[in-house]
């Protein structure tokens, strides 16, 4: 996604350990690159940032212990506020896995506007299929007029984009225009669950949901399920620090503060 919006390999740094994350089937509805990003950082326990010096950052952030900096009343703090913040816990998490398969070869553009194409020159047309996402796209096929053919084209899981090119010196029209391809289908839903029943019991039970068509597998559900609880069980404030710290701190590192919660 990234080098298909411009981008060299020197604007940006990927987590190498998000490449253990497999999604069977991805595909993206008409969008914006930055948009795509985001639906793929969705899916996971991601951050995607720009950093200081620019580059764009997508980095794993699962759990961990490990304390980055400390920060002191004694040395560095000069105030801070932990304010409730109830709405971002969760201590009882469902994540649903939904599977597909790829069905049968079947039509999924047949368009029958007619258009004409003036002589010598080319029409760029876009179409939209009867479902999607499609896979297996066939070649386009066309009813025209003596010297009219398709020039080139690009599919997408949405749909797809022709280039009409009549080398007549006269104009001629497009009739009809067809595509076959492989829809895929939904074949089940699974849901993955993390709970902290002590956590229940105390507070009460508190909900989240998560769903996405990115997540296919139950055993990733249940791994992001379990992360999710790790991370926003115990989420009852925020911290607001002002102070003097570690400017090699990033975003997304772990830090503590002494408190009195």
């Amino acid at each position: 996604v990234l080098l298909d919006a411009g981008l060299k390999g020197t604007e940006f740094s990927i987590d190498t350990s998000l490449q253990s994350i497999i999604i069977p089937y991805a595909w993206f509805d008409r969008m914006l690159h930055r948009d795509a990003i985001q639906k793929l950082a969705s899916c996971a326990m991601v951050q995607v940032y720009c950093d200081r010096d620019g580059l764009i950052v997508i980095k794993n952030v699962q759990p961990t212990a490990t304390v980055m900096y400390a920060f002191d009343d004694d040395k560095n703090i000069f105030s801070k506020d932990f304010p409730s913040v109830w709405a971002k816990i969760a201590n009882y998490v469902e994540v649903q896995a939904v599977a597909y398969s790829v069905g049968a070869s079947q039509l999924v553009l047949d368009d029958s506007e007619v258009f004409s194409v003036p002589a010598n020159s080319t029409v760029t047309k876009t179409y939209s299929f009867t479902t999607i996402p499609v896979v297996s796209i066939q070649a386009p096929v066309i009813t025209a007029d003596t010297g009219i053919s398709v020039q080139s084209y690009q599919t997408f899981a949405w749909g797809v984009t022709i280039n009409f090119q009549n080398t007549n010196t006269v104009a001629g029209n497009v009739f009809n225009v067809t595509i076959n391809g492989t829809p895929l289908q939904q074949i089940s839903t699974k849901v993955a669950i993390a709970q902290d029943n002590a956590l229940i019991k105390q507070d009460g039970k508190i909900s989240a949901t998560i769903q996405h068509e990115f997540i296919q597998t139950y055993d990733y559900a249940k791994s992001l399920a379990d992360s999710l609880l790790a991370s926003f069980k115990q989420s009852t404030r925020d911290l607001y620090l002002n102070c003097r710290g570690n400017i090699a701190l990033k975003l997304g590192d772990r830090v503590t503060a002494p408190s009195e919660f």
